[in-house]
């Protein structure tokens, strides 16, 4: 209750205050009047503490809120600015299964793949099309990291890309894409 009326002060200090605090707390009571509220404040001019807004989303957004339109339209908008993505942003739109997000996070990922695998595995199945689409323009590092991914949400389309890399690929590469062959396989892509 609490949290829910600091949620609407005036105080941008509390109400940030407020956001950390519901983001490690279970949504029990008020979901829906909470996901909206800091739905709404994710795209206030005035807020400065977006990521932390998107990180208790991440906890509190269900279909009831609608999160993913406004997160989706913050993402196009920092992608423009060339600004600073959260982590947590990205994450709540795999929560929110906004796959037409998906190539800009594969360009995140492009960037630092250590920073963006994760949340780039979070859209699943999605990404294969858009990787196997950039695949030919990666250099050796993107494909190796590309076959890792695509190891782990891939299907049947992952497989021919597979196996048309195994020519001329050198010996890491070969293990590389042979363990994302065995794992596609193992969940029953053909």
């Amino acid at each position: 209750e609490l949290n829910k009326r600091e949620l609407e002060s005036i105080d941008l200090e509390r109400v940030e205050k407020a956001v950390v605090r519901i983001s490690d707390v279970e949504p029990k009571l008020y979901r829906t009047d909470i996901g909206r509220r800091l739905a709404t404040l994710l795209v206030e001019e005035e807020v400065d503490f977006k990521e932390e807004i998107c990180a208790a989303l991440v906890v509190w957004s269900d279909e009831t809120v609608g999160a993913g339109d406004t997160a989706e339209t913050l993402l196009k908008k920092l992608e423009a600015e060339k600004s600073e993505v959260p982590t947590p942003l990205v994450m709540l739109l795999a929560k929110e299964r906004r796959t037409s997000a998906v190539p800009i996070v594969v360009k995140l990922w492009k960037s630092d793949t250590s920073r963006w695998e994760r949340p780039l595995l979070e859209f699943g199945p999605a990404v294969e099309p858009v990787l196997i689409a950039e695949y030919p323009n990666l250099d050796m590092g993107l494909r190796k990291a590309a076959v890792m991914v695509l190891g782990k949400v891939g299907g049947a389309e992952s497989l021919k890309l597979l196996e048309s890399a195994r020519g001329g690929a050198d010996n890491e590469m070969k293990v590389r894409i042979e363990n994302a062959e065995k794992a596609i396989r193992q969940r029953g892509a053909r």
